[in-house]
């Protein structure tokens, strides 16, 4: 995989990480109302089985949740390492800043005080660098 590539994973996993924890929220208000009706209304073994299979996906989901949380912990910590190999330190924070922290253009450009040009051109210069420590 090109640095790139790698680079963009991180992103990725937040992403996705995301999307999980409102799965997970919607599926918790799912069985909280299914749970209201079954308690309030009418006990059926239909309702009880709704229940489980909520539970059942709340379980797993879960489960998936901690272990993307821990990926991209490590992910994390391996960007860090990495940078942290980069001698000027307006590289390293952009690097930091872009797939860390996961910040747009405009908003690196303005968190450094530099222009969006100064920080495309320490994006680049950062890449060929760890392109060249990486062979």
């Amino acid at each position: 995989m090109d640095l790139r590539g790698y680079l963009g994973k991180y992103g990725i996993i937040v992403r996705e990480l995301s999307i999980l924890k409102e799965r997970i929220s919607r599926l918790r208000e799912d069985k909280y109302g299914v749970e209201a009706f079954f308690i309030k209304e009418v006990r059926s073994k239909k309702l009880e089985e709704r229940i489980s299979s909520v539970v059942a996906q709340i379980d797993v989901l879960e489960q998936y949740y901690l272990t993307e949380v821990v990926k991209g912990l490590f992910m994390k910590y391996e960007y860090h390492m990495l940078f942290e190999s980069l001698k000027d330190p307006d590289e390293r924070t952009v690097m930091e800043l872009r797939y860390i922290d996961l910040m747009g253009w405009d908003d690196i450009s303005l968190k450094m005080n530099f222009s969006l040009r100064n920080c495309y051109y320490l994006h680049k210069k950062a890449l060929t660098s760890l392109e060249r420590l990486a062979s």
